[in-house]
């Protein structure tokens, strides 16, 4: 478990490595663009696009990196909207401490999130190819995925 009363200074590697071993290896396992960027949400900096001008950092494809670091990593953070459809990323105190000290319920309370998401998008894009092509079709489709699908068992 982490104190945070014992953090004086900036979230590094470095500490991570003495403080919470854990932490590390999974800031090790990612790519450097990943790293920089949740390294900076731990030290309670913000991140958004560059030329903003509304977050402490700003990060050439802050959108992807960020969006890697949930679909991927299932790391927990906060979108807030600054300016119209512009929104800048950040740690809430809370997320980072659940991060530290509760990484195992974070990730999948995450997941299950990321999970929920991606199957409302695939329903969408279900209801629109039965809309453009009929019931029958849809029909047919499933029969012929579900057959695919017992050849690929029977393997």
């Amino acid at each position: 478990m982490i104190n945070f009363n014992d953090i004086h200074s900036l979230i590094t590697l470095e500490s991570l490595e003495i403080k919470a071993p854990d932490t590390f290896k999974e800031l090790l396992s990612m790519e450097i663009e990943h790293r920089k960027l949740l390294l900076a949400w731990l030290n309670g900096m913000s991140s958004s696009p560059i030329g903003r001008g509304y977050a402490d950092i700003e990060i050439d494809k802050e959108d992807a990196v960020s969006s890697a670091l949930k679909t991927s990593y299932f790391i927990e953070f906060t979108s807030e909207r600054v300016r119209g459809k512009h929104v800048r990323h950040f740690m809430t105190y809370q997320q980072i401490f659940d991060f530290f000290n509760d990484r195992e319920n974070q990730r999948r309370k995450v997941q299950s999130n990321v999970y929920a998401l991606r199957r409302t998008s695939k329903d969408k894009a279900y209801i629109k190819d039965i809309k453009e092509r009929g019931e029958g079709w849809a029909i047919s489709r499933v029969k012929l995925l579900s057959e695919k699908l017992k050849a690929s068992n029977d393997d």
